[in-house]
């Protein structure tokens, strides 16, 4: 899956309107996937010139409906891993923990459109912050 994601960041207390996702998933049963993401996102220090930058790198299990072949097929997805904060703001690891899920749109037997929205717990500096994502992107499969 590769698209668009647009992040509130409450560490920032800023919106981050310029976004990437990409993941990849491997199916283990009907239902279940393993998911790993790379996300990055992209936005300004209130009215300074200042960057602020957030990547993600991301796994877990996603658990999707696949309705029996029918167009529209939520999901949901817990995911865990690295982020790093960029950027002119300075840099700064920690840790993030993401539920979400979505919905895929079936409209070629190997293509689908999808949205989604995520919730992100942050943990930087023995803080916790939240944030709150939003996006959406075209789903390939490799294999059937």
């Amino acid at each position: 899956m590769g698209g668009y994601s647009y992040m509130v960041d409450r560490s920032w207390s800023e919106k981050l309107p310029y976004g990437l996702v990409a993941a990849i998933a491997q199916r283990f049963n009907e239902t279940g996937s393993l998911v790993f993401e790379v996300s990055g996102q992209r936005g300004k220090l209130g009215s300074t010139e200042f960057n602020i930058e957030r990547w993600g790198f991301l796994g877990g299990v996603k658990l999707q409906s696949t309705g029996g072949g029918e167009a529209l097929m939520p999901f949901v997805q817990v995911l865990g891993g690295l982020s790093r904060q960029a950027g002119d703001v300075g840099i700064q690891n920690g840790w993030l923990l993401q539920a979400g899920g979505g919905v895929d749109l079936k409209f070629r037997e190997r293509l689908s459109l999808r949205a989604f929205a995520d919730y992100r717990l942050l943990r930087e500096l023995g803080e916790r912050w939240n944030e709150y994502r939003v996006g959406g992107g075209i789903v390939f499969a490799l294999w059937k």
